[in-house]
């Protein structure tokens, strides 16, 4: 596991990037922003299914290299690990825009296996992913 700067601010999620909104150039590695939808199944009170998308911003601070930031695209099945920073801000017109991010420590890039595991492109562990969540308490 990635070393956090502050434990109670650590968060890892794992998912697919769906928009690239700033992809740094070749010769400037600058600031990268896409937004990674995370996939949760859950399993309500009534035994019914059911599946959550929730769209995480990220943000790949200017001077981050990962290895494998070519491998960030569209599609891409990630997972982050870093930690939340508030990126709002007031315009002049006194509305509020941005919120929270996910300030990327580390990226480690995933497939999915035939088997249902995930394996890490990049060292070749295999591992399971708990995607789903029991809210029969709730």
């Amino acid at each position: 596991m990635a070393k956090a700067k502050n434990y109670s601010n650590f968060v890892e999620v794992v998912g697919n990037v769906a928009v690239i909104y700033q992809n740094p150039s070749e010769k400037n590695f600058g600031e990268m922003r896409f937004r990674l939808i995370n996939h949760r199944s859950f399993e309500k009170k009534d035994g019914t299914k059911g599946t959550e998308d929730t769209p995480v911003p990220v943000l790949v601070k200017k001077g981050r290299r990962f290895a494998k930031q070519e491998a960030i695209k569209v599609g891409a099945f990630l997972r982050i690990k870093g930690h939340l920073e508030d990126n709002s801000y007031k315009d002049e017109a006194g509305a509020w825009h941005g919120g929270l991010e996910v300030n990327a420590d580390s990226i480690e890039v995933l497939k999915k296996r035939e088997d249902g595991k995930v394996e890490n492109v990049e060292t070749g562990q295999v591992e399971e992913i708990e995607n789903t969540v029991d809210v029969s308490e709730q």
